[in-house]
Parts: structure tokens; C-alpha cells; sequence
């Protein structure tokens, strides 16, 4: 039986006009995660994205620049790939971005998901959206793990 997060299909963060981390559902625990800067509106320049992202199962499938393109690399970015850790496994992430998305895409066999999200060395996690929490997120405090809960299995109908 699989679980998987409720995540919606699209978000409100814009490419270089929004700082910040989005997660979208692509697909059944299937998920295109990217982050931009708002430098289109500040002029801020280049920022740092930092983090990691982990699972107590198996990521099942990984995409560097993200499945669909959206989200390419620049020649020194980096995303770790798949690591085997202890309970599990995880991607971790340190990339610079200006004005465009930077990112992956991923599918887990399992959840929760713990995401760890730093922008310029400081932890963000009000810098990141996706849609629906199932049920709503305990509060955590500014650089903790944030899990993505599970939704609750199906159950049977009766015969």
C-alpha cells in the first residue's frame, strides 16, 4: 500500500519574482521541487540555496533539472544525487540562482518527507509553499525538518 503527501499541482511562487521553495505534485508520490529569487523585483543579485531533502524509505526516481526541464542547472550547482543514510535516504542541494528556477524532480516510495531549506546560509522554511497539508503541519521552529504527512490509507469497503 503506498502514502503519499497531498501536494497540489501548482503554487503561487513566481520565477524571479518570489524568493522561495516550491514543491508540486507531478505525478502519485511523484513531486517537481525548484526555487527562484525575487530578483526581477529587488535586484538583489545572486543568492545561495541550501538544504536537503529525506525519506525514510527510497527515492525511486531523481531528475536533476527537473523532469520537464524547467528548472536546469548551471554549471556549479550542486545536487547530490541519491545518498543512502542512516533511516534512509536523501538529496541535498547548494546552488546559486539569480532570476530563473534551479531545482529537481524526485518519487519516494514512502513519507513523511523532510525538507531542510536554507537561502544565504539562513534556515527559511516560511520560504517554502505547496499547497495542501494533510493534516495541517505541527509548528516548527526556524530551521527544523518539516515533515510532509501522509495521507490516511483507503479503507476497505465492506463485501
Amino acid at each position: 500500500m503506498s502514502y503519499s503527501p497531498r501536494v497540489a499541482p501548482r503554487v503561487h511562487t513566481f520565477e524571479g519574482r518570489t524568493l522561495g521553495y516550491e514543491l508540486t505534485a507531478v505525478g502519485s508520490a511523484s513531486y517537481r521541487f525548484r526555487w527562484t529569487t525575487d530578483n526581477l523585483v529587488s535586484h538583489g543579485g545572486v543568492r545561495r540555496f541550501t538544504g536537503s531533502v529525506s525519506t525514510a524509505g527510497h527515492f525511486v526516481a531523481f531528475a536533476p533539472g527537473c523532469d520537464d526541464g524547467s528548472c536546469d542547472l548551471e554549471p556549479g550547482d550542486h545536487v547530490s544525487g541519491v545518498q543512502k543514510v542512516p533511516g534512509g535516504e536523501r538529496i541535498d542541494w547548494d546552488t546559486l540562482a539569480m532570476d530563473g528556477w534551479d531545482g529537481f524532480s524526485f518519487a519516494t516510495d514512502s513519507a513523511p518527507l523532510h525538507f531542510e531549506v536554507s537561502v544565504d546560509g539562513r534556515p527559511c522554511p516560511d520560504r517554502f509553499e505547496l499547497v495542501a497539508w494533510n493534516p495541517p503541519p505541527p509548528a516548527t521552529s526556524v530551521g527544523a525538518p518539516v515533515p510532509l504527512v501522509p495521507s490516511a490509507p483507503p479503507v476497505p469497503s465492506a463485501p
